[in-house]
């Protein structure tokens, strides 16, 4: 019975995950030719993606993605959990994509990322940018990774957080 509260409670998450178009090898963005880039070291690395909750029958059950950025690809892991301290996690699901990166400075010298397909480099996944976030569960701002996709800011962490979750977007 819990298997299966879990991968109910799961379904929204992953759905909401594959709407944001965050994961989705297709988005409505178009952008200018860039030249091609390599994602700086900073930027490379495992960052985490807190997912949300959902309680069904006394049972909460967290989600997180673990999103895996390397100089050629990008790839991510769903799991699920049961623990408030997102251990113990459980793999849902998987998926990784070869990318090509662009580098963009705006006027204020802030610099994003765009991450494009590789089989597609006309059409923009997401942007990557940097920001300082305030996280009320170590009640300090520490630096996130912003992922930008179809207008909507998604935040990744070094160290899995329960903060500034999935389903918390209203879309």
């Amino acid at each position: 019975r819990s298997g299966d509260t879990m991968k109910k409670g799961l379904k929204g998450i992953v759905l909401a995950a594959a709407s944001l178009g965050v994961f989705a090898m297709a988005s409505s963005t178009t952008v200018n030719a860039a030249s091609k880039t390599t994602l700086p070291k900073s930027y490379r690395g495992t960052w985490y993606i807190y997912g949300g909750s959902d309680t069904e029958d006394k049972v909460t059950t967290y989600a997180l993605v673990k999103l895996n950025l390397t100089s050629k690809k990008m790839g991510y892991k769903v799991y699920s959990t049961t623990k408030k301290q997102l251990t113990s996690l459980k793999w849902q699901l998987s998926a990784a994509f070869p990318t090509i990166y662009s580098k963009k400075v705006n006027n204020k010298k802030k610099v994003t990322y765009r991450v494009k397909a590789r089989i597609d480099d006309s059409v923009t996944l997401m942007t990557l940018g940097k920001t300082k976030v305030n996280v009320k569960v170590l009640g300090k701002k520490v630096t996130a990774l912003r992922l930008r996709a179809d207008g909507t800011n998604v935040y990744a962490f070094r160290k899995p957080l329960r903060t500034h979750a999935l389903s918390d977007i209203t879309y």
